[in-house]
């Protein structure tokens, strides 16, 4: 048997054992974090302060914020820069895809600058 195979065996073992464990909801991809991001970038433009608090809530959140270390506060500061500057969090989609589109091709060389076969950075 491939070690590969034997890896992705038990990786799919693992998964449902956690899943039958804990649910669904404990997996991050099944689950849309958005409103996560966007309520931590609220809340540092509002408040200054990064926090979850009033997540679930359509009301402000009661004061003074609990701060947060659930998320890392990459993609809430890039969402608050462009809210800054466009007054949205619709462009940070475009512009995010522009960037990702733009990794691509330099990965690709990166990886053929490192490993020197094309077939492998591909």
């Amino acid at each position: 048997m491939q070690w590969w195979l034997l890896a992705a065996i038990v990786y799919l073992l693992f998964s449902i054992v956690v899943t039958w464990q804990y649910g669904t909801d404990f997996l991050m991809p099944l689950n849309d974090d958005t409103a996560h991001h966007i309520k931590l970038a609220e809340n540092l433009i509002k408040y200054h302060t990064f926090s979850l608090d009033g997540l679930n809530s359509n009301s402000e959140p009661l004061l003074p914020l609990k701060p947060t270390n659930f998320l890392s506060p990459g993609y809430a500061f890039w969402l608050v820069i462009i809210f800054l500057i466009f007054k949205s969090f619709t462009p940070a989609i475009f512009i995010g895809a522009i960037i990702f589109a733009l990794a691509i091709p330099l990965t690709y060389l990166l990886a053929r600058e490192i490993t020197g076969n094309n077939r492998i950075a591909f």
